[in-house]
């Protein structure tokens, strides 16, 4: 029963709901209240009439917002869970599951003198385990985008991990375990709208950057009509873009073939990459100048690894690897045209 001046825990629990979808930028309606409660329709429809006379939202169409003391209602009963989430498990030890499953019961029952020297302990902390705000306090938002907006071969830090996931059997769990946290930082290798193609998969990483807009549209456009689609990107050297690189098909053919369970045989490319690699490394080392580059290089790693006690050259008779590209790509230009 709710003390005076309170409200009866149904009236915090669909509040913090609605804050923690609009905290998400979701347009709250009843239909996502139902699904991220999993609560029946009329249930839900019932409630929203109850609050609606309490004065906590308002309903315009089929949108619903919180009002000034239903939003004060949701901000003191999130902080409380998001404060609880955190000695739950900085204090106390517990997972990020068993965490927010008791915070889900301490929010309703915790003092305001219990929540205030739980932040003190805690020395004032702006998040919960997952990165997200604690209402009232110092938390400055940062500029963040979806990891499934980040192309192949970009880096990213984890900032943090919505409330929408933590409602996700078995995600908490998974997250943690992987040590995807907070302040992670990785690379995005592949991507996919079916997870357990990439995995299946077991692609290499990249630290390439790659145009992946187009072809992530299409990937998941795609998987909404119900075709299953993945990305695959093949790394090159860029001194040779300008012509056929066979390694690099046979890379994405096998790949592919892998996936879809296909058998198509790419020993001809395979042979054909070995021959091309000969073909370039004989034009490369035929060739004074790019000879004398190489050296330079190889010299240069040298010196920075301490290999063989090589002494470090003069940094500035060092081509650049972006000189040393152009440079090969000219002399291969100009081996294929005869100049």
């Amino acid at each position: 029963m709710a003390l005076p001046g309170e409200h009866h825990p149904a009236f915090e629990e669909y509040c913090e709901c609605i804050y923690e979808l609009l905290e998400e930028n979701v347009e709250v309606i009843q239909a996502r209240i139902v699904e991220r409660l999993q609560v029946s329709r009329p249930s839900v429809s019932e409630m929203m009439k109850r609050m609606e006379a309490e004065g906590l939202i308002s309903i315009s169409g089929s949108t619903i917002a919180l009002t000034e003391t239903g939003e004060k209602l949701a901000q003191r009963t999130v902080r409380r869970h998001r404060i609880a989430e955190r000695f739950l498990t900085d204090v106390l030890g517990l997972s990020w599951a068993q965490a927010h499953h008791e915070a889900g019961r301490w929010e309703h029952v915790m003092s305001s003198e219990v929540e205030m020297a739980m932040d003190r302990v805690l020395g004032n902390p702006t998040t919960c385990p997952h990165g997200n705000p604690i209402p009232g306090s110092q938390y400055l938002a940062a500029l963040v985008m979806r990891l499934v907006d980040v192309a192949p071969g970009r880096g990213f830090t984890v900032d943090r991990i919505p409330e929408e996931l933590e409602f996700t059997p078995g995600l908490l769990e998974f997250l943690e375990t992987a040590e995807i946290h907070p302040g992670k930082s990785g690379t995005v290798s592949a991507t996919s709208p079916d997870a357990a193609i990439a995995e299946r998969l077991s692609l290499t990483r990249s630290t390439v950057d790659v145009p992946a807009g187009v072809e992530a549209i299409l990937e998941h456009s795609l998987n909404d009509a119900g075709i299953t689609a993945i990305g695959l990107w093949a790394q090159i050297p860029h001194y040779v873009s300008t012509m056929a690189y066979p390694a690099a098909s046979a890379a994405l053919v096998e790949a592919a073939c892998l996936e879809a369970g296909l058998t198509i045989d790419t020993s001809a490319l395979r042979k054909e990459s070995g021959v091309q690699r000969e073909r370039l490394d004989q034009l490369v080392s035929g060739n004074p100048e790019h000879a004398e580059m190489l050296g330079k290089l190889e010299a240069a790693y040298d010196a920075e690894h301490g290999s063989f006690g090589a002494m470090k050259p003069d940094d500035a008779a060092i081509p650049t690897v972006d000189e040393i590209a152009a440079e090969v790509e000219q002399f291969l230009r100009d081996q294929q045209t005869g100049g």
